[in-house]
């Protein structure tokens, strides 16, 4: 099973569109695939059509009431575990348990064999719900877009540096991803300095700005269900197919 995180503290970035697309282009590879979300705003099961009621959602399993695979929804033949807004108040919950920040990873266990890939969508802050995300994941996959999301790397890559040593050993970044590019000036050169700053980790594929992509959580779809063969549509189904290569190192 390889877990992967989309993640980055900035919001605006892609993060949840991201989450969602790949999810399900990974279909297209694995038979087994979760995708969950650990946004209190519960827009990655939104995008997909789904809605967590009060006692089936991601805070009901975090806080021992719900086994993870009791509250899966199936959707574009993927499995969902939604989140709700109950979420941010559960995070004050937690703190005081045992080991607070293993509560998903825990959670997981029940699964691990069920699954050939899950992808998690995080919230856009680095507060105990993502140090969750970050010590359940394997991969990291950081959307960038702008000049103040870069900025904001550091202090997620300080995050996961101190989670691979304290929490979680096998966490690494499996790479940087340019979203929203609009071929600007500024979206080439947020891809110029990623480069020179991360070379290696800067995934091949970019996402290109396409309205098409905002339209389709209207709709509760994701790309692939919505519209085919746009621009949107075509840059999930490179990055699934990246991200494959990049998970059995072909």
């Amino acid at each position: 099973m390889e877990t992967i995180a989309i993640i980055n503290q900035k919001g605006g970035v892609g993060k949840t569109t991201t989450a969602v697309n790949l999810a399900v282009a990974l279909k297209k590879y694995y038979a087994k695939i979760m995708l969950i979300d650990m946004d209190p705003q519960g827009n990655a099961g939104t995008h997909l059509g789904v809605r967590a009621d009060m006692d089936n959602s991601i805070g009901a399993v975090l806080l021992g009431e719900k086994k993870i695979k009791d509250i899966v929804i199936r959707s574009e033949n993927i499995d969902v575990v939604p989140s709700n807004i109950n979420l941010s108040g559960i995070e004050y919950n937690i703190a005081n348990e045992i080991a607070p920040q293993m509560l998903l990873r825990d959670a997981l266990k029940d699964v691990e064999y069920e699954y050939e890939v899950i992808v998690i969508d995080s919230p856009p802050s680095l507060g105990l719900l993502s140090v969750n995300v970050l010590t359940a994941a394997d991969k990291v996959i950081i959307p960038v877009n702008d000049y103040l999301a870069m900025e904001g790397v550091s202090a997620l890559l300080e995050t996961i540096n101190k989670v691979k040593k304290k929490l979680n050993g096998k966490l690494d970044v499996m790479g940087y991803l340019v979203t929203m590019k609009d071929f600007t000036s500024i979206s080439n050169e947020v891809l110029e300095r990623l480069q020179s700053h991360f070379s290696n980790k800067v995934l091949d594929t970019t996402i290109r700005e396409n309205t098409v992509l905002a339209q389709a959580p209207g709709y509760g779809k994701s790309i692939f269900e919505y519209k085919k063969n746009c621009n949107g549509f075509k840059d999930y189904e490179a990055l699934g197919e990246e991200v494959y290569r990049k998970i059995n190192k072909v």
